[in-house]
């Protein structure tokens, strides 16, 4: 912290700035007198102050408050911009003087036709250190000066340093600050190729920390200076290495949540930081250093690196990016969701206020951040939501804006304005894991570290999300609690994180006599939190609005047969209660027209990630995620909003709606059917709508495959379609159409492939036919992605992948480079007699685990009578028809024969696995991972079969394994044929 003599000055530095209108007119004379906690936020060090409460890395746990309310307008680049063009005709008053006198000695040198260098610079450094007063600078019978003196890439930064120098001058003499200047501005003219990279450090040490930036220079001057900085941007880049490293460490002593994954979503939160001025400039000089310093060279680097290189490119090179960033504001609302997702992200408490920086922050995150589709069945909006980030960044930057200011999507359908909010919801297979505790809280793990559950980073951010300030002392409550109602107490117990942070919420509501009602919002804010450190927060409400969007036109998926599951018992109740066979036409049409209005108005039907399915088992079928109704009440903010996901709940739900339309309903019966007292008919209804019955009646409506059911309502919770909960994915193209606001007619190229020889063969030709301007697209970000849509899965297709361009560049046919590429290497190695040790490890494999243990001795007296020198392909055909001959079991064939071809190519010798990997070619993003690694569909030779066939592998090659191919063949595989109309503009 600053001394306190240095708070005063401060604070007097910037009660003068006030008097000479550096605040706007705008702000009010309260905002004015906030000037002394202002002023020593901008001064003090901010990332160096330690959280002693707190266990975490100090750049997760701390943030630079922003006063950018009171200091844009002053370092609005084009304001000061302007300055410098006007101050040519102007005698200087101030820095900029000085800027004009170093172009004037720059000028004087160029006339000389000789190049500006170090000795030049130290002569105009000793010729202007006399010149301590801006007074004495003169531009008499000088030319006029342009700013493109100045290399444009650096004029922006150079404004910015002169504007953080004047922010601290009451640390710097004057002489020092105009000194330190001119050898900037000396610097930038000189074109050298390190001048930038000065700049952004310079920037960002000033904005860290000030003190120890102005004592270095007023103890040895600006020419040692330069070393001091460069040394001391090192050791902070290693400081944030260091941070992000032992956040992980602390994730892997627990083992609760999967570090490598913590490690993926921090550290572009350690890069937005760093690149985030506490006023929200961007620091861009400083793109490529970072990428130096925070990222594995470029041989290594995984997709997420590749995310964050192409982003700080993008902004090191884009003013578009840059100017989008910067309009970046904080939440309109205070009650808004996104308050609490933004607090997430900076890791401070749940009360805390929130700035503008702190959003630009979270917006930048996101930009830099990877986002895969994990175990929810979001493909129909998650892989749309991949490609945009792939290649339409400026559209995300607009999306995260809207969600961030308005917690909410908008788009124009048809004609009306819908909007697509956020709830805290994100899924996270880890909360659903059990863990061992003992009775004191501690992990019983396989590792000999004693950790406890409160040593968790995710529980300690779940923690404050919820303000509980001491996580320690409330997870011992909640255990003595929990265990004090069980009946037995064995040494330990097992629990899982959703359990624990459930515990937690009602700890809170009983400490701080909460209405009970409260629960589920803390329950979200709870578990976001605790999710948000292995996945990044803001993609994941992006992704879920998005994919609201498939419910956004009429003739969707889920919202008409939800409607008819209610408006069906509904009128058939009617027609029973007036004795008649049944309503005129027209008087149906009417009421459900009554009903469809009013049902339309209070159901938000919201996609949830965090809903599991137990009955899926498919290889990547997803298991989690799907449509849950929320009533909206008529309410505008989402938090407000009641959940209905049960019979009861859902039930109610409809009886008030139905309460709400009887006056309505009960006029239409009046005029068809003169007699009779209708509303007190209409109001006998009430009762039987709000019951279990009703829910019944709705859920075989909905799903008449249910009719058959037993219990039907008893085990609801394991049907996959009810009316109140739909565990299923829905229209890929819905989405984009609702996206881009079109109507869906735009041009489409079908495949319907019957083998793996035809895809590549028609990708081949897709490739080969792409027009130059896309191919340019593809040199520059060759992961730039292309939406695809098939009946089984939604993902999106790899064009520009390097496998696939070789081919562009080549002069062969299809065939024969599909020849040369995959079939002659991979055949030269595979048609070898099988490596020894291979071949144990597999016939171990196929009598351990794929036959049954009254076969086993058989089969390993059969499979010892196999001919040594069978090639790889004849000795996986022999092992098959073996387990056929021997342990004829069909029911689990197909099943057993994916399983052995997993483990054949998992196994392979290293040469040959080299060999099938290198050459296969990456044609698809899945949108799923393995840990770090992204998983891609590629064509390759299998070596289990000797034949060409779909497999998966890693983004990097290094794994490839089998997938069923009946999965991608025979269906029709709809993709786009031109992107640039219905996609986002590219990034240039």
């Amino acid at each position: 912290m600053l001394e306190q003599e240095g708070v005063h000055s401060a604070q007097k530095d910037y009660t003068v700035a006030l008097n000479d209108d550096m605040v706007p007119p705008s702000h009010s004379l309260m905002e004015k007198s906030r000037s002394h906690e202002i002023i020593s936020r901008v001064s003090r060090k901010i990332i160096d102050t330690p959280n002693l409460s707190h266990s975490l890395p100090l750049i997760f746990r701390t943030r630079k408050p922003s006063s950018d309310q009171l200091f844009e307008s002053t370092l609005d680049p084009q304001i000061l911009r302007e300055k410098i063009q006007h101050s040519a005709t102007e005698k200087p008053r101030n820095t900029e003087g000085q800027t004009l006198n170093i172009f004037k000695w720059i000028k004087k040198k160029k006339k000389r036709q000789k190049p500006v260098t170090s000795s030049d610079k130290e002569e105009y450094l000793d010729h202007s250190s006399s010149n301590s007063s801006f007074s004495d600078i003169s531009i008499e019978n000088e030319q006029e000066i342009s700013e493109q003196e100045i290399p444009k890439e650096f004029q922006d930064n150079m404004l910015l340093i002169r504007s953080l120098v004047d922010h601290v001058s009451h640390l710097l003499e004057e002489s020092t600050r105009i000194r330190w200047i001119q050898y900037l501005q000396a610097i930038c003219i000189e074109h050298q190729q390190s001048a930038g990279n000065i700049l952004g450090k310079t920037i960002y040490l000033l904005d860290a920390i000030p003190e120890e930036f102005c004592r270095q220079l007023t103890a040895f001057g600006p020419k040692h200076h330069l070393a001091w900085i460069s040394e001391a941007y090192g050791n902070r880049m290693n400081l944030i290495k260091k941070q992000v490293t032992q956040l992980c460490q602390a994730h892997e002593i627990t083992g609760i949540q999967p570090s490598n994954l913590v490690h993926q979503t921090k550290l572009p939160f350690a890069v937005a930081q760093t690149l985030v001025t506490s006023e929200g400039h961007i620091n861009y000089a400083l793109c490529r250093s970072l990428a130096r310093h925070l990222l594995p060279p470029v041989s290594e680097q995984l997709s997420f690196h590749r995310d964050i290189h192409r982003v700080l490119n993008l902004i090191s090179h884009s003013s578009k990016i840059r100017e989008l960033l910067s309009a970046i504001e904080k939440p309109a609302c205070k009650y808004s969701l996104a308050n609490h997702l933004i607090r997430v992200q900076m890791g401070v408490n749940y009360s805390d206020p929130i700035y503008k920086r702190d959003a630009i922050v979270t917006a930048l995150t996101a930009c830099l951040s990877h986002l895969r589709q994990g175990p929810t069945g979001s493909c129909f909006a998650t892989h749309f939501a991949i490609v945009l980030l792939s290649s339409h960044i400026e559209q995300c930057i607009r999306d995260f804006q809207m969600l961030l200011k308005m917690s909410k999507l908008t788009r124009m359908v048809g004609s009306v304005q819908k909007d697509f909010p956020f709830l805290l919801m994100m899924s996270s297979p880890s909360s659903g894991e059990e863990l061992t505790f003992t009775h004191e809280g501690q992990l019983v793990t396989e590792k000999s570290n004693a950790s406890y559950l409160w040593d968790s980073p995710g529980i300690q951010s779940a923690c404050q999300s919820i303000k509980i300030d001491n996580p320690q002392e409330a997870i011992t409550s909640v255990i003595e609690e929990y265990l004090s109602k069980q009946s037995t107490l064995p040494e330990h117990f097992k629990i899982n994180v959703q359990s624990i942070l459930s515990l937690l919420c009602d700890h809170q509501i009983k400490k701080h006599r909460l209405l009970p009602s409260k629960k589920m919002k803390l329950y979200s804010l709870a578990h976001f939190a605790y999710a948000s450190q292995a996945r990044n927060g803001l993609l994941s409400v992006w992704e879920n609005s998005i994919a609201e969007m498939a419910e956004g036109k009429e003739g969707s998926m889920i919202m008409p047969p939800l409607l008819h599951s209610i408006q069906t018992p509904i009128i058939n109740m009617i027609t029973k209660e007036l004795s008649v066979e049944s309503l005129p036409q027209m008087v149906k049409d009417k009421i459900t027209l009554q009903l469809s209005q009013e049902l339309q108005r209070r159901i938000h039907l919201h996609y949830d990630p965090d809903i599991f399915n137990d009955s899926i088992d498919n290889e990547h079928m997803s298991s989690e995620g799907g449509y849950v109704i929320y009533d909206t009440m008529h309410e505008i903010y989402p938090n407000l909003w009641h959940r209905v996901d049960t019979p009861e709940t859902y039930s109610k739900f409809i009886a008030e709606i139905f309460i709400d339309v009887t006056p309505k309903i009960s006029e239409i019966l009046r005029i068809n059917f003169p007699k009779g007292n209708h509303e007190e008919k209409l109001n006998k209804l009430i009762k039987q709508i709000d019951s279990i019955d009703f829910a019944y009646q709705s859920m075989i409506t909905y799903y008449p495959a249910y009719k058959s059911k037993k219990d039907l309502l008893t085990h609801w919770n394991k049907c996959k379609y009810t009316p109140w909960r739909t565990l299923s994915g829905n229209l890929a193209e819905k989405v984009r159409e609702v996206y881009m606001e079109d109507d869906g007619q735009v041009e489409r190229s079908v495949l319907k492939p019957k083998d793996a020889f035809e895809l590549i063969l028609n990708l081949l030709t897709e490739v080969k036919k792409m027009p130059d301007e896309e191919k340019r697209l593809y040199l520059k970000n060759p992961y730039k992605k292309i939406p695809v849509f098939t009946p089984t899965h939604a993902f999106s297709l790899l064009l520009g992948h390097p496998s696939l361009q070789q081919y562009a560049d080549s002069n062969l046919s299809r065939s024969r480079w599909i020849k040369e590429q995959l079939f002659t290497p991979c055949h030269e190695v595979i048609d070898q007699p099988v490596d020894e040790n291979f071949r144990k490890h597999v016939i171990s494999y196929t009598v351990n685990q794929l036959v049954s243990s009254l076969k086993k001795g058989e089969f390993r007296v059969a499979v010892s009578l196999l001919p040594t020198d069978l090639n790889y392909p004849k000795f996986r055909s022999c092992l098959i028809q073996l387990l056929e001959i021997i342990d004829n079991n069909h029911s689990t064939r197909e099943g057993r024969v994916q399983l052995l071809d997993t483990e054949i190519c998992s196994t392979l010798p290293p040469a040959i696995a080299k060999i099938i990997s290198g050459s296969a070619i990456h044609f698809a993003d899945t949108n799923w991972n393995e840990g770090l690694h992204d998983i891609h569909l590629c064509v390759t030779l299998n070596p289990c079969s000797g034949k060409l066939a779909i497999m998966q592998t890693h983004d990097n090659g290094n794994v490839v394994k089998p997938v069923k191919q009946y999965w991608l063949l025979n269906h029709n595989w709809d993709f786009i044929s031109k992107p640039e109309v219905a996609l986002p503009n590219n990034d240039k």
